[in-house]
């Protein structure tokens, strides 16, 4: 009696690509043989290259997309089969051409920062700003709290941003305040929760 492979594939294919015009862009994911015997895949895809199209037992599949030619602003979508002699999956890639404004984004996403700090002490934590459009991204940071201070306040494209909580003077408990960043290219808020403690 003949056995066959059991298909498995590794992450399920649902890639996002996110690029500008004329940027090329790479994501992989694994066909595995979890049963016995030899499994015989082949991959079925419309308009999206890939590195091998068919094969035995496990291996690795690169998706290639271009974004030559293509429009800034506009989404795409195509569909991946694995069929095998042990099982079919299905995925999807989605492909985002980023249009030629700047994008404002932050990490960590969503921005919310803690502190646990001693009283009549200070201490910062880092957050970074990023550009995931296209052009030049102006931005600046603010606070709601006297007791919240950011550096830089302002700039351009990517940085990195100190965020220093000062509990000088403060009540022990936890204290929240809000910081905010305002862009040409989106805006974000984020979430400072503080808890100010005396030792032991």
């Amino acid at each position: 009696m003949c056995c066959h492979g059991k298909n498995r594939v590794d992450p399920d294919p649902y890639l996002n690509f996110s690029l500008a015009t004329g940027e090329p862009g790479y994501e992989k994911f694994y066909i595995s043989n979890e049963g016995g015997g030899d499994l015989e895949w082949e991959v079925s895809r419309p308009w999206i290259p890939l590195n091998q199209e068919s094969g035995t037992n496990s291996s690795i599949v690169t998706v290639t997309v271009d974004t030559y030619g293509l429009s800034p602003g506009e989404g795409y979508e195509g569909n991946i089969t694995i069929e095998s002699n042990g099982g079919t999956e299905e995925g999807i890639v989605y492909l985002n051409v980023l249009g030629e404004e700047p994008i404002l984004a932050v990490d960590p996403d969503p921005l919310d920062l803690d502190y646990y700090v001693l009283t009549n002490l200070s201490y910062s934590r880092e957050f970074e700003i990023l550009n995931e459009g296209q052009g030049t991204l102006e931005w600046g940071v603010s606070s709601d709290e006297s007791w919240i201070t950011i550096s830089p306040e302002e700039g351009t494209n990517e940085e990195t941003v100190t965020v220093t909580v000062d509990t000088e003077g403060m009540e022990t408990g936890v204290h929240r305040g809000t910081i905010k960043i305002v862009s040409n290219g989106g805006n974000k808020e984020g979430e400072v929760n503080l808890t100010v403690y005396e030792p032991q």
